[in-house]
């Protein structure tokens, strides 16, 4: 057991293998204070939640595909400016009708039409750019959920390690007293048995860490078996706990200003308040006016019977075309319009009363487990942790029996292993609790976990 004073508080920071030695302590200590390397970089280099959440985001293919959708709004813009063609139309007649006829036509778009397109356009680039924001937040949940339940499995199976070392070493110890005759052989079996039931607890905990290992480098696009040596929360290692949660109603304002979902809402409106504006565009016809010039024939009276005698007048040509929208104004892409905005508006009220309702669930499940966390820190482990020392010491000496050895180890881990089984429940609900608030929470808590 080693003794930390940190800020004026004694902390106890005991592992189980430290009851024998100092050097598994230092080994299961991350560098914390030292820089962090990129995760892409050697594969046992210390991985940051930073490093791990730069990979996932650059590594995610579906994040990859939401933004590629960015160029195609973007080309909306171009495909709005886009203005209707002229039109160039002539007529020949046969030699005997000598007629002759051109004109230019052009189409003038009233009502704003093509500054209404442009607007739809760019709300369009908005309204991708709150999805892929939206993209980038689920990212950032499954990475830090997978980060730290790496975390705790791999500290689980530490503290797993260490058990299985102290039960050998009570068997190590029943060996020389039963060869000393200071203990029987019913002792030594059951010093064998704790080590089998020891060893037998370990496999599942080498799955669980495998498995949450290959969960880590999928999200991170690594390949699935590469080993991941990360820095784990300093809780993890019992150095310190983690800063206290925020007030819930701050929480509470944060979260109807930051989630995504408020932001993905807000835009879908803009795209739908604009179709509106484009819609009513239309009650404005589309007026063409052509110009151009025609040769008809001029006869006189008397060579009326000859029409090879007449000559040719060039007159020019002018035409308006106004259509009357009475039967077609827009009215579906407006009746669309306004329903899809009401159906939006009255989303974003089910929005806000489902958000309060993620964030207070999140927040009391963050908060139970901060409190057990915290009872666990500061009073059940630091004590399990003297009473390991001492009934180890004891039975050595003599003074106690085998029984009270072992239970005083399964005493121990049975305190370590719910401190950690807390602790998972604790970095879940945190993350649920980020989710929910849709700004960082972690990284003021934890320190690092950076913004999408």
């Amino acid at each position: 057991m080693r003794i930390l004073h940190s800020n004026k508080h004694w902390v106890v920071l005991f592992l189980f293998s430290s009851f024998g030695t100092a050097d598994a302590v230092d080994e299961l200590r991350p560098a914390i204070s030292q820089p962090q390397q990129s995760g892409a970089g050697q594969a046992m280099d210390k991985l940051s939640l930073d490093a791990a959440l730069d990979e996932a985001y650059n590594a995610n293919p579906t994040l990859a595909a939401t933004i590629a959708q960015k160029p195609v709004a973007e080309a909306g813009i171009v495909q709005a400016k886009i203005r209707v063609n002229p039109t160039y139309q002539t007529e020949i007649a046969p030699a005997e009708l000598t007629y002759r006829f051109y004109v230019i036509t052009t189409t003038t778009q009233l009502g704003f039409k093509r500054q209404r397109r442009l607007d739809v356009a760019r709300r369009l680039i908005e309204s991708t750019n709150a999805t892929i924001r939206t993209m980038a937040w689920k990212i950032r949940q499954d990475t830090e959920s997978a980060y730290f339940e790496f975390a705790v499995a791999r500290q689980t199976l530490l503290v797993m390690e260490d058990y299985v070392a102290i039960t050998r070493r009570l068997l190590s110890i029943t060996q020389k007293r039963n060869q000393a005759r200071d203990a029987s052989g019913l002792e030594l079996l059951r010093a064998e048995a704790a080590v089998a039931d020891a060893t037998a607890q370990l496999a599942p905990v080498q799955v669980r860490v495998q498995q949450a290992m290959r969960q880590l480098n999928l999200i991170m696009g690594r390949q699935p078996e590469r080993s991941v040596d990360i820095s784990p929360p300093e809780s993890l290692l019992l150095g310190k706990l983690s800063a206290q949660l925020p007030e819930f109603a701050k929480l509470i304002d944060q979260a109807e200003k930051s989630r995504p979902e408020f932001f993905q809402n807000s835009a879908d409106q803009a795209v739908q308040q604009e179709k509106i504006r484009l819609a009513r565009s239309f009650w404005w016809p589309d007026v063409q006016t052509s110009m151009g010039m025609s040769s008809v024939p001029q006869l006189s009276a008397q060579d009326s019977h000859n029409y090879w005698g007449s000559h040719l007048l060039n007159k020019p040509v002018w035409v308006a075309t106004i259509p009357l929208t009475i039967n077609d104004h827009g009215q579906g892409i407006l009746a669309t319009a306004r329903a899809t905005l009401q159906q939006l508006q009255k989303q974003r009220l089910a929005l806000v009363n489902q958000v309060r309702q993620e964030v207070n669930f999140a927040y009391s499940s963050t908060s139970a487990a901060e409190r057990q966390m915290t009872i666990l820190f500061n009073e059940s482990l630091p004590r399990q942790a003297r009473i390991v020392t001492m009934s180890e010491s004891g039975y050595k000496q003599g003074v106690l029996d085998l029984t009270a050895a072992i239970t005083a180890q399964q005493t121990a881990l049975a305190a370590r292993l719910s401190f950690l089984q807390t602790a998972t429940r604790y970095f879940q609900a945190l993350v649920e609790l980020e989710r929910a608030v849709g700004r960082p929470i972690i990284s003021d808590m934890e320190g690092g976990g950076q913004a999408p």
